[in-house]
């Protein structure tokens, strides 16, 4: 298997509320199994 990261910053934003943006192509044959979101955690301040 793979593992493909796509960091937000490299998603393009687009202006068509239609259209969504494609990750990744598979190739024939090829499934997809799983998809997550990972937010990033923030930092907690001791103030």
């Amino acid at each position: 298997g793979k593992v493909l990261r796509i960091g937000a910053k490299n998603v393009p934003v687009l202006g068509r509320a239609t259209q969504g943006v494609r990750l990744i192509k598979l190739d024939s044959g090829d499934t997809l199994t799983s998809a997550a979101v990972i937010e990033e955690a923030l930092e907690e301040t001791d103030e």
